[in-house]
């Protein structure tokens, strides 16, 4: 008689179960007919498991569940996007603020010029003077592509097409080139996009209003490995969870890239991915008196709420248009975070999560609710609250990366000391810096430092000591 172990017997039995299922049940008599399955492979599985998941059919997927190499498989499923001209809503659901008379930065046309408001009640002018406008930030944008227009010239990168594999990231649906242009978008005579000096990388996943969940997770882990990106804008979601998509979200966050994604329009309280995971931000959408567009999902996914009701952005077919809807707050946002990363290039999505969420402007219920989440984006606040002086950032490798925010020259030493269990400190390096004004560089510590100390050459303190992770 062949015994086994309780647990490879019990795991044995799951996977013969799920086999039958995939067999008998009649939505695998469905997959037969084309479906297709994403799955997570175990190391024995060989190459194949080092990616984050493999594409299958019915047939193979059976044959992974019979000799026992998923770790987990789903469904693939179809997501869309919300219709590329959504129409205005007039509603206004639960929710005040008193809006002070806006300032307006600059107008690009007469028509456009009392259409501004969205700029001006987020005060992005003080980001705007300061000179933090995104340079150097590159924000991925997973949508249907970004069309070349006057006003994005200059800051389109190669990005990729997910659906034919090619470099063709033409719009021609619409919906991702009015998403650039609230982030980016500049005219000579003023600004559409709250970092207008931000790189977009259009990653293309949709040609129209439907495309592929594995499409997109794909675009997740490219943004993040091969196109260097700090922020991914996903104005998008769908109402049912992922693996796939949630483990590639956590592994963008995990990696130092900040996830914006939609709340949803369907103005219930019905959570919408990748709004809802934990390692990405949800964003909702207010109208021009700072109320809540009626369509804005509520719920404990909202994390801020921005302009997105009758903002004006630029139409891939050239021109400008006027749109409506969660998915247009989401640039704004990640627009917002692209102009405070080029201010301070280390702070991380956490840090940049904290700055958005203490400096937004209450609104509805006091404190975080479902439907203003923390309150209302506030560039004014968020400017004024970026660090200042001299920062320490150290990551999880050992790299440490310290940050002249000053406006002078710094000579520094950066002290790498271990601690030991007498409660001694000795220290490990010692490196000089020299910083001008506004820049930052990088740096390697010894592995076993456990506290930074930056001082000046007289040995003052700079900074308080800082505890390696």
């Amino acid at each position: 008689m062949l015994c086994l172990r309780p647990g490879v017997y019990i795991k044995r039995a799951l996977a013969l179960f799920t086999l039958c299922a995939l067999l008998f049940v009649p939505c695998a008599a469905a997959a037969d007919d084309g479906a297709m399955y994403l799955a997570k492979l175990r190391p024995e599985a060989g190459a194949a498991a080092e990616e984050p998941f493999v594409s299958v059919d019915a047939a193979e997927l059976r044959r992974l569940l019979q000799d026992d190499l998923v770790v987990w498989y789903e469904e693939d499923a179809l997501v869309s996007l919300p219709d590329a001209s959504a129409p205005l809503v007039t509603e206004e659901s639960p929710g005040s603020l008193t809006v002070t008379a806006p300032r307006l930065y600059g107008t690009l046309s007469p028509w456009y010029e009392d259409r501004m408001w969205h700029l001006d009640l987020i005060g992005a002018a003080a980001l705007y003077d300061a000179g933090f406008t995104g340079a150097g930030v590159r924000v991925g944008i997973i949508d249907s592509g970004v069309s070349e227009h006057e006003a994005l010239a200059g800051r389109l990168a190669p990005g990729r097409n997910f659906i034919d594999g090619s470099d063709d990231t033409t719009d021609t649906y619409g919906h991702g080139t009015h998403v650039a242009g609230l982030i980016a978008g500049r005219a000579d005579t003023g600004c559409i996009g709250t970092a207008p000096d931000a790189t977009l990388v259009p990653l293309k996943c949709f040609n129209e209003k439907n495309t592929l969940l594995s499409l997109i997770a794909k675009a997740i882990y490219a943004a993040v490995d091969e196109f260097d990106c700090d922020i991914i804008n996903m104005s998008l979601g769908f109402t049912s969870n992922s693996t796939a998509m949630a483990e590639a979200v956590n592994y963008a966050a995990s990696k130092g890239v900040l996830v914006v994604s939609a709340a949803g329009n369907g103005g219930g309280s019905t959570v919408y991915y990748p709004a809802g995971y934990e390692s990405a931000i949800g964003v909702g959408s207010i109208t021009s008196s700072g109320l809540i567009a009626a369509r804005s999902n509520h719920n404990e996914s909202v994390f801020i709420a921005a302009p997105g009701h009758g903002v004006i952005t630029t139409h891939h077919n050239g021109g400008y248009t006027q749109v409506s809807g969660t998915s247009f707050a989401v640039p704004v946002v990640s627009g917002a975070a692209a102009a405070l990363k080029s201010a301070c290039p280390d702070l991380s999505p956490d840090e940049l999560c904290e700055i958005l969420a203490s400096t937004a402007t209450d609104a509805g219920a006091v404190g975080r609710d479902d439907y203003y989440g923390w309150g209302i984006l506030n560039l004014a606040g968020a400017a004024a609250a970026l660090p200042q002086g001299i920062r320490i950032h150290a990551e999880d490798d050992g790299t440490v990366r310290v940050s002249n925010h000053s406006d002078a020259d710094l000579s520094a030493l950066l002290i790498a000391a271990q601690h030991f269990g007498s409660g001694r400190a000795g220290a490990t390096q010692v490196i000089p810096l020299t910083l001008p004004a506004g820049a930052s560089v990088s740096v390697t510590v010894s592995p076993n430092a456990t506290v930074l100390y930056l001082l000046d050459p007289d040995f003052v303190p700079l900074t308080a000591p800082v505890e390696l992770p």
